[in-house]
């Protein structure tokens, strides 16, 4: 770190107060397994650090966490560890970076610095706190009995506003190459089988909030009480005691992407992660979210009617009129959340009908893990019938990695929509695709 210039910084009145207030809630260090505001006893007895009387003293406080703050670049450094092949092995990754006493169960990975001593790094760089992704329920409220069915869901999901940050993970490899991965390098999105795209965290910067120790309330700041920096969880009731979220207009990045092991550095290397507001150079470019598209759709019944999928059987009129006339994006929601198979079945059949390729996505999650036959093996001949390019692809890209179940079902759909039987290899089925006109 340059002392000089952050000496500088620190000594304007703006930024000591908020520098300062970020080391007032140091107190009550991960510790225990009580969670949440009212915890009684919870992490009782932790030293209380005064915040630091200048930039020296910062600095080595920073080093002391295993923080590198560079504020001409712009980067802050951390020490850290991933936790996917010790105690996250078994669980779904609900958190992208924890510290010890945080939910190391279901986290990416672990640093061992203190939350609000790094936060005071991202506001030395004058980032701004912003808001997380949420929930606002919808007015009026739909039915009850719709949203049994999952036609409707009763919120709608308001995006996260803020500055962006960009996660990085480095090493170095056995052989001594030098490796910088994004973080979002390392999960695989189900939807396409490819890694999420780059789109960053938006800061947060947690928050402050009354806690019970004993008989005694005290101010904590909630990164270093509950112990979590970056949670990736679509549930949000804990993003803003965090330093970072999710940046995406909706709650599904990360529920429907798996860790990618084969990405993950070798075992025993020293990792450390990179915190920046604009992507490094060398690495795969920032991906903006595209806006949700609008797309309206003739009524369901319709668009059943006109299907010529083998398992559009005639049944489920009375679910196609319910469904009525719903835009694409709203079919496809349907189709991932409700309870009802014969319903999943009729949306699939209608997207099918559609024959846009926004629907890939939808259905190519239906043929890996819905849990019906039926409903995988109409999703898998909707696909088929959408009968693009994209489409075809996303069905032998499930016959080459798909579970057993799923790829018999994208081999009866590419056999119906063919004609052919080209065998269980991927490679013969490519190549058809690949030369059809």
């Amino acid at each position: 770190m340059n002392l000089a210039l952050f000496g500088r910084r620190l000594r304007e009145p703006a930024f000591a107060t908020l520098l300062f207030a970020a080391f007032a809630g140091r107190h009550l260090l991960a510790q225990g397994e009580a969670r949440g505001p009212q915890a009684d006893g919870a992490r009782a007895g932790q030293e209380v650090l005064p915040p630091p009387k200048d930039a020296t003293e910062l600095a080595e406080r920073l080093a002391a966490d295993g923080v590198v703050f560079d504020r001409v670049r712009r980067e802050v450094h951390v020490r850290g560890d991933l936790l996917r092949r010790s105690r996250s092995q078994q669980y779904p990754v609900e958190y992208g970076i924890v510290i010890e006493g945080g939910f190391t169960h279901e986290a990416f990975a672990i640093v061992k610095c203190t939350p609000s001593l790094l936060n005071a790094c991202f506001l030395a760089m004058g980032l701004a706190p912003g808001t997380p992704r949420r929930r606002q329920l919808r007015d009026p409220l739909p039915s009850r009995e719709e949203v049994e069915d999952g036609l409707v869901e009763p919120w709608t999901v308001q995006p996260p506003t803020g500055d962006r940050v960009f996660l990085y993970v480095r090493w170095t490899d056995p052989d001594g190459t030098k490796v910088t991965r994004a973080f979002e390098d390392f999960f695989t999105d189900l939807r396409t089988m490819k890694p999420l795209p780059l789109r960053g965290f938006v800061y947060l910067g947690s928050r402050f909030d009354e806690i019970l120790v004993g008989k005694e309330r005290r101010q904590a700041f909630m990164a270093d009480y509950e112990g979590n920096i970056l949670t990736i969880h679509p549930d949000k009731s804990r993003a803003d005691n965090c330093l970072f979220d999710v940046y995406a207009h909706d709650d599904e990045p990360y529920r429907w992407a798996d860790v990618a092991d084969a990405a993950l550095p070798p075992p025993d290397v020293r990792v450390d992660f990179i915190f920046t507001p604009l992507p490094l150079d060398g690495t795969r470019p920032y991906e903006p979210e595209p806006p949700v598209p609008q797309i309206a759709l003739p009524p369901v019944a319709e668009l059943v009617a006109a299907s010529g999928n083998p398992c559009n059987d005639g049944s489920g009129a009375d679910w196609a009129a319910k469904l009525s006339t719903r835009d694409l994006i709203e079919l496809c929601g349907i189709l991932k959340r409700s309870r009802h198979a014969e319903l999943r079945e009729r949306c699939a059949v209608a997207l099918g009908a559609a024959k846009h390729d926004e629907a890939i996505g939808a259905l190519q999650l239906m043929v890996r893990f819905d849990r019906v036959a039926e409903v995988r093996l109409a999703a898998a001949c909707a696909l088929a019938e959408i009968g693009s390019e994209a489409a075809l692809h996303s069905l032998v890209d499930i016959v080459e990695r798909g579970a057993e179940f799923a790829r018999d079902d994208a081999l009866t759909a590419l056999r119906w929509w063919s004609g052919e039987d080209l065998g269980i290899k991927p490679l013969a089925w490519r190549a058809w695709v690949d030369r059809r006109e």
